[in-house]
């Protein structure tokens, strides 16, 4: 379990406020969740729509049955194809340079 003991309040604009939210919300985050992402170089994506849930389902499906069939070229290609929709519609966007919250440094790639 992580120790959080530092408290951070800022002031906020009811506009900043009502955008942190909503960012937040998209995302399936707490306000504090996001903010910490942020702060940690990473830019939260939304939370995917309900179909992928779906998407995913099915195209697990699909790859058990080629796998079981021994079509190793289909079943690998489906793997990574499946590996990078989950990753480019759930994974945090890291950025490209950003502060190191352990050395103040920038953090480029």
């Amino acid at each position: 379990m992580r120790n959080r003991k530092e408290q951070f309040n800022v002031r906020l604009t009811e506009s900043e406020s009502e955008i942190l939210a909503r960012n937040a919300e998209r995302s399936g985050l707490s306000k504090s969740g996001y903010i910490r992402m942020l702060v940690n170089g990473y830019v939260p994506r939304e939370t995917p729509p309900r179909e992928y849930g779906e998407l995913m389902r099915l195209m697990t499906e699909i790859y058990s049955v080629l796998k079981e069939q021994n079509t190793d070229d289909v079943v690998v290609q489906l793997q990574q194809t499946i590996l990078r929709l989950q990753a480019e519609a759930t994974l945090p966007e890291r950025r490209e340079s950003w502060p190191s919250p352990q050395s103040g440094q920038s953090m480029e790639r």
